[in-house]
């Protein structure tokens, strides 16, 4: 993919490669993951965070378990 867009460029020297991707988490190191959680909301940057992005979801779901079970 980087040779098709350095050959649409004026110059190949114009091609800037992005940071480097973190790594991704997996279910034995899902803190390597990154969510954002605000109250009840949680938020994942892509489908890559999803070990912990699923952590955090049942974090909510367990500090309303009380108001959930009758």
């Amino acid at each position: 993919m980087q040779a098709e867009v350095t050959a649409a460029l004026a110059s190949p020297s114009d091609f800037e490669p992005g940071p480097v991707l973190p790594p991704r988490d997996t279910a034995a190191w899902p803190g390597r993951g990154f969510v954002v959680r605000d109250g009840d909301y949680v938020f994942a940057h892509w489908p890559d965070d999803c070990h912990r992005l699923a952590q955090a979801y049942l974090a909510v779901l367990r500090s309303h378990r009380s108001v959930l079970t009758p």
